[in-house]
């Protein structure tokens, strides 16, 4: 019996024991949960990105699948919102958050999804920066004279330079520059020096300068064509000098401009035309000389204050119609050497009297028109001219000396109704002039000489001068009125004029009685 009952009594302790282990594994199973995030930090913030990062320090009891950064303008962000995936499974993250908006607050928060559904960490908000971008200022000079060096310089993001901007050569060395783009983060220079450089054809690059706080040298570049990269420059405290470039035609485009110091343009050999500055309201001169080639001279629209005026040794016929609003100018007005100019007008609002108006040397220049306002002049000299027409000084009344001399052209010196005194008036050498008319209303002179005019037929417009320090009237070789002096000899009968070697020379006496031409 006994070896009977055994295998079942194995067999029965067997199936016990299974049932005991199975029991025990259904009871220690762990149950799935959400996973554990957390927000860690939101860094690097820029004008139109962030970065955000996270930690998934627990995954739940399953895999994590997916985990990031939501984002948007509202709180709680979720999966519904702005989403960035940085990778499944636990660990730390960083997301780059981009293409956001300036100067916006966004709100973020990490997320991690398991089978389970999907956990948040804590909310961050950050403010992106402003459009404007931060201000990166260089003390000192700066000297650009390489390629590589412009490109080295510019990646750091200078905005200002506290002094002198140098790129380019030298006298001795020049050059090979060919692009300054890569300085357009720059707003601000102390002084800006762009000389010297064969290659450089344009100033792209340098359009986000809007003051320059001493002065701007644009020298000797052989093939610069194109200024309107400073077309957004606003302030130039000192000189404007522009010399000796090659290859620029036209100056045209410093349309913001409103001050600057003084402006010299000179010896570009294939310029043409001049035509710009129009917001610039006060400057204290400008100089243009020695250009080649030149058409026009225009601009300067809202010009009301100027100290000087040089226009001098230009080549090319060319015209001048520009300082139309001008009302100041305490210094000089030259016009000089300029042998293919054909045309002036301007000044036609200028109040105040500068210290000369001068026209010399112009030869064929014809037309002068303007200065209608000025009432007082101390010096105003027209020397070898081709002048046929003079709209101009009509409303002047008194001046220290007038001097009319050697010019070619056939006008017969009208314009002058209103000129009542002058200390000094020569009429010289004008080998077409026919007559002496538009002194109508001229009563008081000091010195009067008239020489050498070769066509003077008559002197007629000078009937109502009654007062004279000392007169001159010689070698006016077909000179035979003299009527339009006999009320001055009435009225001043100790007078001696000094008349002589003309066709006609009658006495002071003659002239008095009525004998006074021939």
């Amino acid at each position: 019996m006994k070896i009977l009952f055994t295998p079942f009594i194995l067999l029965f302790l067997l199936l016990a024991s299974c049932s005991s282990n199975d029991s025990d594994e259904i009871q220690t199973e762990n149950p799935i949960s959400l996973p554990t995030i957390s927000t860690v930090e939101v860094t690097t913030i820029g004008q139109t990105s962030v970065t955000v990062s996270g930690s998934a320090s627990y995954d739940g009891g399953a895999n994590i699948a997916d985990k990031g950064i939501v984002w948007g303008l509202n709180s709680n962000p979720d999966l519904n919102s702005n989403k960035k995936s940085s990778g499944s499974g636990t660990g730390n993250f960083v997301a780059q958050i981009t293409n956001l908006e300036p100067n916006t607050t966004y709100y973020f928060r990490s997320y991690a999804t398991n089978s389970k559904g999907t956990s948040y960490g804590q909310q961050l908000t950050a403010t992106t920066l402003n459009s404007e971008p931060q201000e990166i200022v260089y003390e000192g000079d700066v000297v650009l004279g390489t390629q590589q060096e412009v490109e080295d310089f510019g990646a750091i993001g200078y905005t200002k330079i506290t002094g002198r901007l140098f790129c380019g050569g030298n006298q001795i060395t020049s050059s090979k520059i060919t692009s300054l783009q890569a300085l357009s983060s720059i707003k601000e220079v102390g002084s800006l020096w762009i000389n010297y450089m064969d290659d450089l054809e344009n100033l792209n690059g340098l359009e986000n300068i809007t003051d320059i706080n001493g002065v701007l040298y644009i020298k000797s570049n052989r093939a610069l064509n194109d200024l309107s990269g400073l077309r957004n420059v606003v302030n130039i405290d000192g000189l404007l000098s522009i010399y000796r470039n090659d290859k620029l035609t036209s100056i045209n485009r410093f349309d913001a401009l409103k001050t600057v110091g003084d402006i010299q343009v000179f010896d570009n050999e294939t310029l043409k035309i001049v035509d710009t500055f129009n917001e610039v309201s006060e400057t204290r001169g400008f100089l243009f000389q020695q250009n080649e080639g030149v058409d026009y001279i225009g601009g300067f629209s809202k010009l009301k204050k100027l100290e000087y005026l040089t226009i001098k040794s230009n080549s090319g016929s060319f015209s001048v119609d520009s300082f139309h609003e001008v009302e100041e100018m305490q210094g000089y007005l030259f016009v000089n050497r300029n042998r293919e100019m054909t045309s002036f007008k301007g000044f036609e609002k200028l109040v105040t009297s500068p210290e000369a108006i001068q026209f010399v040397e112009n030869r064929n220049l014809t037309s002068i028109s303007g200065f209608h306002v000025i009432k007082e002049l101390k010096w105003l000299l027209m020397f070898v001219n081709g002048i046929n027409s003079l709209n101009a000084f009509d409303s002047l009344e008194i001046a220290d000396e007038i001097d009319f001399s050697t010019n070619f052209g056939t006008y017969n010196l009208g314009g002058f109704e209103n000129l009542h005194k002058v200390n000094s008036l020569a009429i010289d050498n004008n080998e077409n002039m026919s007559q002496l008319n538009g002194f109508n209303n001229l009563e008081e002179v000091g010195l009067l000489k008239i020489d050498l005019n070769a066509k003077l037929t008559k002197i007629n417009g000078l009937t109502s001068l009654r007062k004279c320090t000392s007169i001159q009237i010689a070698s006016n070789p077909v000179l035979t009125d003299f009527c339009g002096l006999q009320a001055l000899f009435v009225n001043d009968i100790d007078l001696e004029p000094s008349i002589e070697n003309n066709a006609y020379n009658p006495t002071k006496q003659e002239i008095a009685e009525g004998d006074c031409f021939q």
